[in-house]
C-alpha cells in the first residue's frame, strides 16, 4: 500500500482541477437558472451562429494539425539523426520551449513581431515590401501561423521517438532482400510510424480545438471560434447565458474526451513497436 502513497497528491490534484470541474459542468448544463433539470440549454447547439463557430473550429484544428503533424515529422527526421549530444539536446530544449509556449504572451510575441506595427513589418516596410493587407496576423492565416508555432515542436518531440525506434538493421535487410527506399517506407516505416503519426495529430487537434487564449490575444474575438463563443456567454457583454456556455463547454469535454481515447490507444499502439 505504501508504494501508492507518492501517487496521493498527483490524484488528488487531477480530482480537484479536472475530475471536479468536469462533472460540475456537464450537471449545470442540464441545469437552468433554478437549479431543476432542462434539457433546453443543449438547443443552443443547433443555432446557426455556433454551428458555424463548431465548424470553424474543426477546420482550423484539422487544418493545423494535419500542417503540424506533417511539419514537425520533417523536422523531426534530421533531429533524429544526430548522435547524442549538446547539440541534439540543445534542440529538444529549444523544441520544449517552444511546444509550451502559447496562449496570451504567445500572441503579444506575434503582434509585436509581425503586427501592422511589428518589427518585421516595420522592417519590411522600410526595405519597400508592406505585408498588409495582403497579409494580416489578425485572421484565419495568422491565427494557423500562431497555432503551428507551438504545434510543429511538439510534434517533434512526440514523433522523436518513434523515429530513433526504426532501426537501421530494417533497412539494411530490406535493401538486401532488394526493396527499394520507397518500398521500405511503404511496407515497413509508414506502418511503424502510424501510430505515432495519429497520435501526434490527435493531440494537436485537441490543442488546437481547446485554445481560447491565444485566438482570443491574437484577434480580440473576431474570429468565430468555438471557445470563443463559450466565453462570450459568460462574459455577458452582448449576452448572458450561462447554461449554453456549460453545454458547448460540454461538448467540447466529449471532444477531448474521444481524442484523449484515441491518443491513449496509438501510444500503447506504439510501445509495442518501439519496446
Amino acid at each position: 500500500m505504501g508504494e501508492y502513497l507518492g501517487a496521493v497528491p498527483y490524484v488528488a490534484y487531477c480530482i480537484a482541477f479536472m475530475v471536479l470541474p468536469a462533472l460540475y459542468l456537464v450537471v449545470a448544463s442540464f441545469a437552468d437558472k433554478d437549479g431543476h433539470f432542462t434539457v433546453d440549454n443543449w438547443g443552443i447547439v443547433g443555432r446557426p451562429l455556433y454551428l458555424r463557430s463548431l465548424q470553424n473550429s474543426l477546420l482550423l484544428a484539422l487544418s493545423t494539425a494535419f500542417s503540424g503533424m506533417i511539419l514537425g515529422t520533417l523536422v523531426a527526421f534530421p533531429l533524429a539523426r544526430l548522435p547524442d549530444g549538446p547539440l541534439r539536446k540543445g534542440f529538444i530544449t529549444l523544441a520544449n520551449v517552444t511546444a509550451n509556449f502559447h496562449g496570451i504572451p504567445l500572441a503579444f510575441a506575434f503582434v509585436a513581431t509581425l503586427g501592422s506595427t511589428g518589427m518585421v513589418t516595420l522592417a519590411l516596410r522600410a526595405l519597400g515590401i508592406g505585408l498588409y493587407p495582403t497579409f494580416s496576423l489578425y485572421s484565419w492565416v495568422g491565427l494557423t501561423l500562431a497555432y503551428l508555432y507551438f504545434h510543429v515542436p511538439l510534434m517533434t518531440l512526440l514523433i522523436l521517438p518513434a523515429l530513433r525506434g526504426l532501426r537501421q538493421e530494417w533497412l539494411e535487410a530490406a535493401r538486401t532482400l532488394g526493396a527499394s527506399n520507397l518500398q521500405f517506407w511503404r511496407y515497413v516505416g509508414l506502418p511503424v510510424l502510424t501510430p505515432a503519426l495519429v497520435a501526434g495529430f490527435v493531440l494537436l487537434f485537441a490543442s488546437s480545438m481547446g485554445a481560447f487564449a491565444t485566438a482570443y490575444g491574437l484577434t480580440q474575438g473576431s474570429q468565430n471560434l468555438l471557445p470563443i463563443q463559450i466565453a462570450v456567454q459568460i462574459s455577458g457583454e452582448v449576452v448572458f447565458d450561462p447554461g449554453g456556455a456549460n453545454a458547448l463547454g460540454t461538448f467540447m469535454v466529449l471532444v477531448m474526451s474521444i481524442c484523449l481515447l484515441l491518443y491513449r490507444a496509438m501510444t500503447q499502439r506504439l510501445s509495442r513497436w518501439v519496446g
